[in-house]
């Protein structure tokens, strides 16, 4: 008699191959104790061990996405950063992928593509690619934590966001990475 209802509905079509290639990689380094610290050092590291920044065909597909970079080990800020946020949420951290431009220690402004991640109430900005070895050359082999959880005024000196962001006020936990940093 006049009346009209309607509803909205939203639908989620997950990728469940991506998933279950993301849950298999965090069975190995996510343990049921780990704070949530734990878990975005645990994932920082996995990337940064078992992939390689893709210098040979960065323009190729799948270096873009966090499949490519889950089948080949390979990939490029894209893949990094969509990789970093597809594990980061399935352990249950709250994490958004940032895009924008960076300036690289050569004085060149390229694309780019990076991450923040909620640890403990606080926002941080986190950019794997950039703690990847071949990535900063300057650190050698060595893992690097340079670009893990910090602040915008540490990473507003060389990234400029372009999409949405967070903003990240905390200092870097530099007292938990002391053992790692000696």
């Amino acid at each position: 008699a006049g009346n009209v209802s309607s509803k909205t509905f939203t639908l989620t079509v997950e990728d469940s191959s991506l998933n279950r290639k993301a849950d298999a990689v965090l069975s190995l380094i996510i343990k049921k104790d780990m704070t949530d610290y734990d878990k975005v050092k645990s994932i920082h590291n996995w990337l940064v061990n078992n992939v390689q920044y893709d210098t040979a065909s960065p323009f190729a597909d799948t270096s873009y996405t966090a499949e490519g970079l889950f089948d080949t080990h390979v990939a490029v800020c894209d893949g990094y950063s969509r990789a970093f946020l597809l594990l980061a949420q399935r352990a249950g951290l709250e994490a958004i992928r940032v895009t924008g431009k960076a300036t690289n220690s050569s004085g060149r402004t390229e694309n780019h593509a990076w991450n923040q991640v909620k640890v403990d109430g606080k926002w941080y900005n986190i950019d794997v690619t950039w703690d990847d070895p071949i990535v900063s050359a300057s650190y050698g082999d060595n893992l690097t934590y340079a670009y893990f959880l910090i602040p915008d005024s540490i990473i507003n000196q060389n990234h400029i966001a372009q999409s949405g962001k967070n903003t990240c006020t905390a200092a870097q936990p530099v007292e938990k990475l002391l053992p790692v940093l000696l």
